[in-house]
């Protein structure tokens, strides 16, 4: 028995300041189960949902998460230093997710759509 690959976000990937996440409501349209073979309608509000990052690079490289688009938005926490590799940060924000970066960094955003 074949096991199927998973895809549970989309990645964003930045090396300067930009938005991680929008913030608007999306609205998706899932086909029925077994039981009901119409299709159910649904809004959510992932759209300012992040699992976490992957630094690809970097070279003292910093990330400040903000809560909305734009770069004079509320921080969310301090200036993250963060390591090469996969770093856990799940976090919703309604208002999206935006991204300082600060020296030379090449980071990935894995983000819900």
């Amino acid at each position: 028995m074949a096991i199927g690959t998973v895809e549970v976000g989309s990645p964003v990937n930045l090396t300067s300041s930009g938005i991680v996440a929008g913030g608007t409501a999306m609205a998706r349209t899932f086909p029925g189960g077994p039981n009901d073979q119409g299709s159910v309608a649904e809004t959510t509000t992932l759209a300012g949902t992040m699992l976490g990052f992957y630094v690809n690079s970097t070279t003292s490289g910093t990330i400040v998460l903000r809560n909305g688009q734009a770069s004079g938005s509320p921080a969310i926490g301090g200036t993250i230093t963060p390591a090469i590799g996969w770093n856990f940060y799940p976090v919703t924000l309604p208002n999206g997710i935006y991204a300082t970066i600060g020296a030379t960094l090449d980071v990935t955003f894995i983000v819900v759509e």
